[in-house]
């Protein structure tokens, strides 16, 4: 977690982002970290606090990434999906629901349906 908080601020400094929702991540990890974080699913992204967080192996790093952590690299980038106004991450079906067109599809559900299910985050 500190690795990716430390490349999240990194990226709010150098204006990349406004602020944590306003990211997405890749996270590249060794073997170990990849199989423990793949546990987590869609629910990394609320581990993150970020609006997508992605796994991918660490040689598949760029170079010029710097090791945040033992085994960890961290790639941050402004997500180009739009802003759901009730919990601020910005997803790609923000505007997709007929009567709620400003919000995700996880609030959709959490407003009209029977909610989301969380397992860890």
């Amino acid at each position: 977690k500190q690795g990716v908080n430390k490349a999240i601020e990194g990226a709010r400094r150098d204006k990349v982002i406004k602020g944590g929702l306003g990211a997405e991540v890749t996270l590249f990890v060794d073997a170990d970290k990849q199989a423990l974080l793949e546990q987590l699913g869609d629910e990394l992204r609320f581990v993150t606090i970020t609006s997508a967080a992605t796994l991918k192996p660490l040689t598949d790093a760029p170079a010029e990434l710097e090791e945040g952590a033992a085994g960890l690299k961290v790639l941050v980038t402004a997500s180009e999906n739009t802003k759901c106004v009730r919990c601020w991450h910005h997803q790609p079906d923000v505007g997709s629901h007929a009567g709620h067109e400003e919000l995700c599809g996880r609030c959709v559900s959490n407003v009209d349906g029977d909610g989301e299910v969380r397992h860890y985050a």
